[in-house]
């Protein structure tokens, strides 16, 4: 029969595996030269070499949520045509039809105008109102950095109110509110990688992992643009979220950020194209640069116009929700205007618009796809083109603000291709004739990059989707210098009031910082002891092992310090070195190392139950 031992006894008569570590090396080797200590840090054998199982995991996973989103992508997308088709081809249009007809034959209308068109977009504010009364609720949910937040936090997903936040947007895009359909499809993979996370039980660091090959596969299978979809995400989603140092899976999750991310990209573009989406694209025409030393400056200063246009659009967002919230002078009988009302009031703006300018409805592709194509009836006037441009400011800003459901990915593609439009009209009008410059649709496509890039503080990603969209790279140099210049100009108007372009890149290095070294297994092990016992400073004992991984000798009463935070004080003077001698008052790195090793290894076998070895 085994003989029994008291806890203290067994810990005593343990004999660690690295005894030999807690003897004193000697000063010098027999040729004279002082032998290397043993190393002990990151890289020692407590903590073996990955072997990919993790990161092959999240791939995999990341496989998965380019899949999902792609199909759902493909969904969004055809429920906005189904909705599009019902609305101003099936029953309701013709009815509608029938209501005007007597209107213009009696001519009390203009033949020019579209007086059914004041009722279209109504019928999306009436499903989104359908939508708010079904949930019970004042919105439908934080937005995207909300929702960035709760991946944060940890905060599981709400399916049912995600689901319902994608129908409004199909009820409000279907119907033509002037909003886009890529916002939606980003938060569409956003909420997919948070349910696949939930899924899979991830923490912290995969769950950021794949929310931003979530963004990725989105843009991805929005645009048919995987490389854009990468640069989206790296640009605005990952520096969005925080790194958690407490996280084990820091160092795992940084190797697979990168697979995870250009996976998930490509996955979601390919089931993408199995989707008809109809006309619903952007479409774009071959571009030719006619003289660079006369056109660089010239599209410089589109960019300097762009970066005005897009801050002004910003700045419209922001009063015209004060004007919902009824914060603004002369509007404060919006507080009591029910939620549910607001997304009429939009969609009913939209539609008094639309009776003269129905370019201004939906996402605006088919306006830009004419103004790039030169087909457009406004291409060649300036004022026509600025009215345009003004309308779809003011109008995608009411949508916002309302609480209608989508982005202002399609809208910011707009307002650049008739910035550009009115540009290149301008310069032909004021530029001699011996000066020769590239056509309007050639302005149209670099405005619509550059009003991109400022907008949304993603120069890379306005460059890219171009680029990606035209694939030639004559475009590139007229890209990055008028982009360029858009993100400079808007950082300057709007100065401190929000954060400037690439702001992430000045931020600390999370390696070195937030995050810190990636703690090494011994570290790890020490923390975990320390949180679960409660007796000390966890942060102390941490920096305690990294000085000794670092080389550095420490005092007993430090080590004591340590023992302490791990609830081990008592246990400590069972391992400590003794001799003939007094107890030293100071330990090399090495034996205070196996010292804390023993330690660590004490509390791992009290864990599973497992005895010491008894003599």
């Amino acid at each position: 029969m085994r003989p029994q031992v008291s806890p203290r006894a067994q810990f005593r008569k343990y004999k660690p595996r690295r005894s030999l570590l807690m003897q004193e090396q000697p000063h010098t080797s027999p040729g004279g030269v002082p032998p290397p200590l043993p190393e002990l840090t990151k890289n020692s054998d407590l903590e073996p070499a990955p072997n990919g199982s993790k990161e092959i995991g999240a791939i995999c996973a990341a496989v998965l949520v380019g899949a999902l989103s792609g199909a759902a992508v493909i969904g969004f997308k055809n429920g906005i045509s189904f909705v599009r088709h019902t609305v101003f081809e099936g029953p309701f249009a013709e009815l509608l039809n029938e209501l005007t007809r007597p209107l213009y034959s009696l001519r009390v209308v203009d033949a020019s105008l579209n007086i059914q068109y004041l009722l279209f977009p109504l019928f999306g504010g009436l499903l989104t109102a359908a939508w708010l009364k079904l949930l019970d609720r004042k919105d439908f949910g934080v937005p995207l950095p909300g929702q960035l937040e709760e991946v944060d936090k940890g905060v599981p997903p709400d399916l049912k109110l995600l689901i319902t936040r994608q129908l409004a947007a199909v009820s409000a895009l279907g119907s033509g509110a002037s909003l886009g359909p890529e916002g939606p499809s980003v938060e569409i993979g956003v909420s997919i990688s948070r349910a696949v996370s939930q899924l899979f039980g991830y923490g912290h660091e995969f769950r950021r992992v794949l929310a931003s090959a979530g963004a990725a596969a989105g843009v991805s299978a929005g645009f048919d643009a995987p490389l854009s979809g990468v640069m989206f995400a790296l640009e605005l989603i990952q520096p969005s979220v925080a790194p958690d140092r407490s996280d084990k899976d820091n160092a795992v999750a940084f190797r697979a950020t990168a697979g995870a991310v250009l996976t998930s990209a490509a996955i979601a573009c390919v089931v993408s194209r199995y989707g008809a989406f109809g006309d619903d694209k952007f479409l774009v025409t071959r571009y030719e640069l006619v003289d660079p030393l006369l056109e660089i400056p010239l599209y410089m200063s589109l960019g300097v116009l762009s970066g005005v246009v897009g801050a002004t659009f910003r700045s419209t967002v922001v009063n015209m929700r004060k004007v919902y919230g009824g914060e603004k002078e002369g509007f404060e009988f919006m507080k009591k205007v029910a939620p549910e009302l607001k997304p009429l009031i939009a969609t009913t703006l939209c539609g008094f618009v639309a009776i003269k300018y129905p370019e201004t409805l939906f996402f605006g592709y088919n306006a830009v796809n004419s103004i790039l194509s030169e087909k457009s009836a406004y291409i060649h006037s300036i004022p026509e083109l600025f009215t345009l441009l003004s309308l779809k400011i003011g109008l995608t800003a009411s949508c916002l603000a309302s609480g209608l459901m989508g982005g202002t990915f399609a809208p910011a593609l707009f307002f650049g291709a008739s910035l550009g439009a009115a540009y290149d009209e301008a310069l032909k009008a004021v530029l001699p004739a011996q000066f020769e410059i590239a056509g309007t649709s050639n302005y149209a496509m670099v405005g619509a990059a550059a009003m991109l890039g400022a907008v949304f503080r993603a120069p890379i990603t306005g460059i890219l989707l171009l680029f990606e969209l035209t694939r030639d790279y004559d475009i590139v140099l007229p890209l990055i210098s008028s982009v360029g210049l858009a993100t400079v100009t808007i950082d300057l108007i709007e100065g401190e009031s929000t954060p400037p372009t690439w702001a992430w890149w000045w931020q600390p290095n999370p390696l070195d910082t937030a995050v810190g070294p990636v703690p090494s297994a011994l570290q790890v092990k020490v923390a975990d002891i320390a949180k679960a016992s409660g007796s000390g400073d966890t942060d102390e004992a941490i920096k305690t092992i990294q000085r000794l991984e670092s080389g550095e000798a420490i005092s007993v009463k430090r080590l004591t310090s340590t023992a302490k935070a791990m609830g081990m004080r008592e246990e400590l003077e069972a391992v400590l070195p003794t001799g003939e001698e007094a107890e030293p008052e100071e330990l090399s790195s090495t034996q205070a190392l196996s010292v804390v090793i023993a330690l660590v290894e004490s509390k791992e076998r009290e864990a599973t139950g497992v005895p010491a070895e008894v003599e």
